[in-house]
């Protein structure tokens, strides 16, 4: 989000729509990840059985068995 909003206030500069890009003055922001946990068995079976009574069943099941992040699932044709 950073580089975008850097780079789009750079054109803003370019376009003489701003004098002073802000992001300029600040270094970039740290990513800190935080900790992450597997579902386990009996959570990922509640997470499908909630599943059912919405659209979206065959996206969580499809994530659960291949291991799929939400990125390469919706890049999926």
């Amino acid at each position: 989000m950073h580089r975008v909003l850097r780079q789009a206030l750079a054109e803003a500069i370019e376009d003489e729509l701003i004098a002073v890009n802000p992001c300029f003055r600040r270094d970039k922001p740290r990513y800190e990840s935080g900790d992450r946990k597997a579902l386990s068995l009996k959570e990922a079976q509640r997470l499908l059985t909630a599943a059912k009574r919405g659209d979206y069943y065959l996206l969580f099941f499809l994530a659960l068995v291949t291991g799929m992040r939400q990125g390469e699932i919706f890049g999926l044709r």
